[in-house]
Formats: C-alpha cells, structure tokens, sequence
C-alpha cells in the first residue's frame, strides 16, 4: 500500500480504549505514534508491550483533516480527537479566507490536543502551523471560550493579548508566518530589527497593540496583523514600525 505524499501522525487505541494523547506522547514518542495511510488505516511500530494497535480512522476525522488539504499544500496532521477536529475545521476556514484575499499559505498544519486548557499556536522555522488545543475541552464549550479564559485581561489599561477567539490564535501565528524573515546571511536586516527593538519608539508603538508585542519584533508583528486584520486602526508610528519590521500588507 503506497503511503499518501501528505501523510500525518496520529493516535487511536490504547488497549481498547484512548488515554490522554498527552500520555501516550511521554511514554513513547511522537514519532512512534500511528502513521495514516491512504487508505485511512493506521499502521505502525510501537515499543513492546505499548498496547497500541492499527484502527480505523473516523469518518470525523477524515472530513477535518481534507478541509484543510483542500486549501494548503503541505502535508496536514490532526489528531483524532473531537477537539482537535473543532480545531481544524475552524483553521480550514481562517485559511480559506485568507487564501482568498491572496496571503501567503503555510507549508503545512498540524493540530494536536495537550493537557493544558489553553488553546496554544507556534509558527514554526518551516512555515507549518502548529495548534494545540485543550484535550479535556466539554463538547459544549467553544473554543472561543478557552481562547477568551486563557487571554484575556489588562494592565495599566494595555490589553496582555490581542487574541479574544480561537479565530485569532490562528491569525496571529499566520501574522508569524507571513512576515518577510531576513536573510540570516544578511547582516542588514538583523541590523534593522535590533534598531527598532532598542528604539525608543518600539516599546510606546508596541505598547498600542498589546503587552505581548512588546517581548520582540516577532511578536509585535503577529499581534498587529490580528488587529489590522480584523480592523482595528493603529496610529501611524506604529503603522511605521509594523512596515519596517516588515509586517504583511493587509489586504
């Protein structure tokens, strides 16, 4: 059976029954996790005495993960886990409408539950999009509403978080991912990072977006794009700084 070019990991059964995902991971590895091939059975070498067999996957999860394949290019992992296929088809639907509008794609997704309660993103070096979701999330508590307990709060006024949904966890890692990253090689693009960061106009222009943005340029340029994304308008030192920082044009 050939594999699919696009092929994903995941976990099904433990002895008859799932454990936490979060479990299996420290006993024995993602990379011993269950392979899915194209005919969607999973397969694969586990440690002796795991107790992992091959399943089916659901009908669930093979919807999740093609709504995301139908919109990227890059291979798509998604765990089988009601939360985690929440999760997708919601990202399916962030990046549908940004492919729409033209921005760039990441070279991949995966989305995986943890035992956290936050809902969790990372960008990675790559270009993937890395989503982590509550795994003991209820069936009738929305992700939005994780999104909103995990983020929400202020000092001084400034908003800590940009992100107040599920929605905006997946804009702000794309907001990663869209910004032109310099050239390692290229001595005059860290300069200008380092510049701004050391300026005494970043922190006031990252302070108009959130205490987040402040941390480093990275992370100024994620949290602007959310807000620029959905609409909010920033003043225009701060506008300066996401351009040079080079921040994606919002269109």
């Amino acid at each position: 059976m050939k594999l699919d070019d696009r092929e994903t990991w995941s976990a099904y059964a433990y002895d008859g029954a799932p454990p936490p995902l979060a479990v299996m991971h420290q006993q024995m590895g993602r990379k011993s996790l269950v392979k899915i091939l194209k005919g969607g059975v999973g397969s694969g070498r586990y440690p002796k005495g795991s107790g992992v067999q091959s399943v089916a996957v659901t009908p669930a999860f093979q919807m999740a993960r093609q709504a995301i394949m139908d919109v990227i290019n890059g291979p798509v992992g998604v765990d089988d886990h009601p939360v985690a296929i929440r999760a997708a088809h919601e990202t399916a639907a962030v990046l549908a409408e940004l492919k729409t509008k033209g921005y760039l794609m990441p070279s991949g997704v995966d989305i995986r539950v943890h035992g956290k309660d936050n809902p969790s993103g990372l960008a990675e070096d790559n270009g993937t999009l890395m989503l982590k979701v509550p795994m003991g999330l209820p069936p009738d508590v929305s992700l939005d509403v994780a999104t909103q307990a995990t983020y929400k709060g202020e000092l001084e006024g400034v908003p800590r978080f940009v992100v107040t949904n599920f929605r905006e966890v997946v804009l702000h890692e794309m907001g990663h991912i869209m910004r032109r990253r310099p050239n390692e090689s290229d001595s005059t693009e860290f300069a200008t990072e380092l510049r701004h960061l050391k300026s005494d106009l970043f922190i006031p222009a990252a302070l108009q977006v959130s205490r987040y943005a402040v941390g480093n340029p990275d992370e100024f340029v994620a949290e602007a794009f959310v807000k620029l994304y959905r609409g909010d308008v920033l003043s225009p030192e701060t506008m300066a700084t996401y351009t040079a920082l080079r921040g994606a044009k919002i269109k």
